[in-house]
């Protein structure tokens, strides 16, 4: 579904919260928006109510909770957690958080990070039901995703085994081909010989929430020092750990899959929600999947007459993520001496 948020609809947008719009200005998917009671930052919602208003519960469990590092949702003059302007196009409203956005290779402020993450993950736990909320549950469905990975995986080494003619890309694909499958099964594996299933088990009852995302931009270094975890469209309810995986990758792929990295990050979050051993190897197992060139690979071939980048600019990517296997082979042996 298309929908635009044009600039002259915002004024009435901001009534229905009793509010005067004076300036807007758009970031990315969101608009900045000055009025008579401060900044705000207004967001459309493209997805089904159901989705938007677990959202919304998660958030408010979160701020309950004694998790304030979040911006929370501003109910309108109707006393609603967001405004429907039809059945898939709903508007949130928030504080504008100020800041900046920590970088992956600044490791102290991806350190912070970690810490906010650990503290949403431990107020979000008891999250209760809400009456017309659906979550979006993972638990438990990791490993059937990893096998959908890797059958994924096998689909694009094959196409790029295949043409006679094969382009850059599909050299550098068809050659790491094995390296990738090896490590992709490996990861499976690893997952399944873990305690990955006991804890799913353990953890239902107490409907853990992830926040799904924690990628760098979603987090606002604020001028306070700490770290602001926001855009919750992703949240779910699933073991922290994924969430913990999502970020050490994303980090470790910038900072050349060295040990002292991961483990300021994991000893920062483990400061605020002690990491259980279990917990560790389910990190190990899920770090052993080659994210980076699984998601290069899945993109260009499924997208091929749809692509973003020039072609360089893929054959420089996969090239990048291919020359870091080896590197993530002994982080992987050091992480398993040091933590496992």
């Amino acid at each position: 579904m298309n929908f635009v948020l044009r600039r002259r609809d915002i004024p009435g947008i901001l009534r229905r919260w009793n509010l005067q719009a004076l300036e807007a200005e758009s970031f990315r998917s969101i608009y900045r928006v000055r009025t008579d009671r401060g900044v705000k930052c207004l967001k459309v919602s493209l997805a089904r109510p159901a989705k938007v208003r677990f959202v919304a519960s998660v958030v408010e469990h979160a701020w309950r909770n004694g998790f304030t590092l979040l911006p929370r949702f501003i109910p309108t003059a109707e006393g609603q957690p967001f405004l429907s302007l039809e059945d898939r196009v709903h508007c949130l409203l928030t504080d504008w958080l100020s800041g900046e956005e920590p970088g992956y290779r600044d490791v102290p402020r991806m350190a912070e990070a970690a810490r906010t993450l650990a503290r949403f993950h431990l107020a979000g736990q008891g999250l209760p039901e809400e009456p017309g909320a659906k979550p979006k549950v993972r638990l438990g469905r990791t490993i059937e995703q990893l096998e959908k990975r890797i059958e994924e995986l096998i689909n694009a080494t094959d196409r790029a085994g295949r043409p006679s003619d094969p382009s850059p890309f599909d050299r550098q694909v068809a050659g790491a081909a094995d390296q990738l499958l090896a490590l992709a099964r490996l990861s499976r594996e690893r997952l399944v010989s873990s305690p990955y299933r006991s804890l799913c088990e353990a953890a239902a009852a107490a409907r853990p929430v992830c926040h799904g995302d924690p990628a760098a931009r979603n987090f606002v270094y604020g001028g306070d020092g700490q770290a602001y975890l926001i855009d919750f469209d992703s949240v779910g309810v699933d073991l922290p750990v994924t969430d913990l995986w999502k970020l050490c990758r994303r980090t470790l792929r910038r900072t050349g899959w060295r040990l002292a990295p991961a483990q300021v990050i994991l000893g920062s979050y483990a400061s605020v929600r002690p990491l259980a051993r279990e917990e560790y190897q389910v990190l190990h197992a899920l770090l052993t999947f080659p994210e980076r060139p699984w998601r290069l690979a899945r993109v260009y071939y499924r997208r091929r007459e749809k692509r973003d980048w020039s072609d360089n600019r893929w054959v420089k990517e996969m090239r990048g993520a291919v020359g870091q296997i080896e590197e993530c082979k002994r982080f992987l042996a050091e992480f398993e001496r040091a933590c496992l």
